[in-house]
């Protein structure tokens, strides 16, 4: 018996019923074949109810094109709601009316160059350095104080807190280069209840020329009593002039003690970067003598006129 069908002609013999296409040709061996493998068997679309269920870092259900990153490059990611990653320096991203950034608290960023560029308005910034800092209160503005700011908050962790109107420092910090510290019309810029000042020890004389690097102290003692007038020469430092260190309408402070004996002596010439200066004196007149049998103190205040440079230095001389 032929049973004929759309597509294709089929015969019964017994209890086999054997189909070929119209052509008459066999429909080939996936029509018989126990599996298929879809890779290298056949071709086309696949329907999306019969999408398999995937697992690892990507997972789907079967028969659902919906899916789920669990991580990208072995770190884990929610990519639903707040975005967050894990791992060593791991990133936590959250909405909540403002834009909160947590950060870790140590560590470093890799970059900084498009920092500014990212963050959103000032108005509504919040930068945090983790559970180890305060971070950088609102708001935050753009420029080179935010990453003067991030670098601290994130480096450190250490209580900084950042770019906003007053901040507190705790524990040991140390600034290297210049930190400017403007106050408003209404408060002091700094206030500092418990600092100190360098001081270099010299169980020597002051010798024939002194020199005063204001990069290595303020205040210069010498235990040794003296046996000869001195020069006291003012600079940065070994390698670099005051002149290079301060702007017009700058002042430094220098303090000089000079151990005396019996015989006393005193600082007979006052040099800037090796260039002779004339000291006003308080009372009017510059020391011609030293006091014995004791300490003289000297202190000098200068201050950067032009850009010439021209100084003006206040001297005085203290007896002790």
């Amino acid at each position: 018996m032929t049973i004929p069908m759309r597509l294709c002609d089929c015969a019964l013999s017994g209890a086999t019923v054997t189909c070929t296409r119209t052509n008459g040709t066999s429909f080939g061996s996936l029509a018989t074949a126990n599996s298929v493998n879809l890779s290298s068997q056949a071709s086309g679309v696949l329907q999306a109810t019969q999408f398999p269920a995937l697992s690892g870092d990507v997972t789907t259900a079967a028969g659902s094109l919906a899916t789920t990153v669990g991580k990208i490059g072995g770190e884990s990611v929610t990519l639903a709601g707040p975005f967050s990653t894990a791992g060593a320096y791991g990133v936590t991203l959250t909405a909540t009316g403002a834009t909160n950034v947590t950060l870790p608290a140590s560590g470093a960023l890799a970059t900084t160059a498009n920092i500014a560029a990212a963050l959103p308005s000032a108005a509504t910034s919040q930068l945090y350095a983790g559970s180890g800092g305060a971070g950088v209160a609102a708001p935050v503005t753009t420029g080179s104080g935010v990453y003067a700011a991030l670098g601290t908050a994130l480096g450190a962790a250490n209580g900084f807190g950042g770019v906003s109107a007053n901040n507190t420092y705790t524990g040991n910090n140390t600034h290297a280069g210049i930190e400017t510290f403007t106050g408003t019309s209404s408060n002091v810029a700094a206030l500092f209840t418990n600092a100190a000042e360098p001081a270099t020890i010299n169980a020597s004389t002051l010798g024939a020329t002194l020199s005063f690097y204001f990069a290595s102290q303020s205040v210069y003692v010498s235990t040794a009593n003296q046996t000869a007038n001195w020069t006291v020469n003012f600079a940065l430092s070994s390698g670099a002039t005051l002149n290079s260190a301060l702007a017009v309408g700058q002042t430094v402070t220098a303090v000089v003690v000079a151990s005396q004996g019996t015989t006393a002596y005193y600082n007979a010439a006052v040099q800037i970067d090796g260039t002779a200066a004339t000291p006003y004196w308080q009372g009017g007149a510059a020391p011609a003598a030293g006091n014995a049998s004791g300490y003289d103190v000297y202190t000098y205040t200068i201050t950067k006129l032009t850009s010439t440079p021209t100084y003006l230095v206040l001297a005085s001389l203290t007896q002790f």
